[in-house]
């Protein structure tokens, strides 16, 4: 059984007959509760939170232009919300709460930072059963410039990778961006995309900042068919990974 310790990102190779006791991380020494039950994968691809239909695309991504907590909305071609994020405030460990809607009845996915305000975090996926499904971390050195994250799998295992396509425009946006006039400007001609390639080199999946004066608004495309698990997966990493650029400016 692999787990992923929630403190130090160490992945661990657990024997069946410890599930359901607490273990203790070889590395940083945090106490580990083992689930009861081994979900097989097709009960992954249960909890997992249900993907967007290829006939939904492409997706827009609306940031709420003024808030305390940054939050956007996901909403289909034909303008039907897919889903509600919000950043949690006042967390030491950055946190992304996922909902179907506004309303906040129904939570999709949580995404947790295992580290405190780290340049090289891993942000996880968790279902609402607080089962992990992959995660997403931003490669420090590689994204002074170019913004560069990883995608992984539940068992850890890299199944993606995201790109910066234009650092230029962003670098541009981010000193001007915020000026007078010059940055309502700046906000509609310089606009960023990041691409999601998969590891033998196949586009999967492009986000792109839309022109507009308030620069919010981005749109997502899908670039190849992928399964369910997987474009969900690739979707929590372009949500996780938008709100940390634009926290960065």
């Amino acid at each position: 059984m692999k787990i992923i310790c929630t403190n130090c990102n160490q992945h661990l190779e657990i024997p069946e007959e410890l599930a359901g006791q607490t273990i203790e991380c070889p590395a940083c020494k945090t106490s580990l509760a083992m689930p009861a039950i081994i979900a097989a994968p097709d009960l992954v691809q249960e909890e997992s939170p249900q993907a967007a239909s290829s006939e939904n695309y492409p997706i827009e991504l609306n940031f709420k232009k003024i808030a305390l907590a940054k939050q956007a909305m996901l909403t289909d071609c034909k303008g039907n919300l897919i889903a509600y994020a919000r950043q949690k405030v006042l967390k030491l460990k950055e946190e992304l709460e996922v909902f179907e809607d506004k309303s906040k009845a129904k939570i999709i996915c949580t995404i947790r930072a295992n580290k405190v305000i780290d340049f090289s975090a891993a942000y996880h996926f968790y279902t609402e059963n607080e089962q992990c499904f992959g995660s997403v971390q931003r490669k420090g050195l590689l994204s002074i410039w170019k913004a560069t994250y990883l995608v992984d799998d539940s068992s850890g295992n890299q199944y993606a990778t995201i790109k910066e396509e234009n650092p230029f425009a962003k670098l541009v946006d981010s000193l001007l961006g915020g000026l007078p006039f010059v940055g309502f400007v700046c906000n509609y001609i310089f606009n960023s995309s990041y691409i999601a390639k998969s590891k033998d080199g196949t586009e999967l999946f492009r986000l792109t900042k839309v022109p507009s004066f308030w620069g919010a608004l981005f749109k997502i495309d899908k670039l190849a068919e992928v399964t369910p698990d997987e474009e969900t997966r690739c979707m929590m990493s372009l949500l996780m990974m938008i709100f940390l650029e634009k926290s960065r400016g």
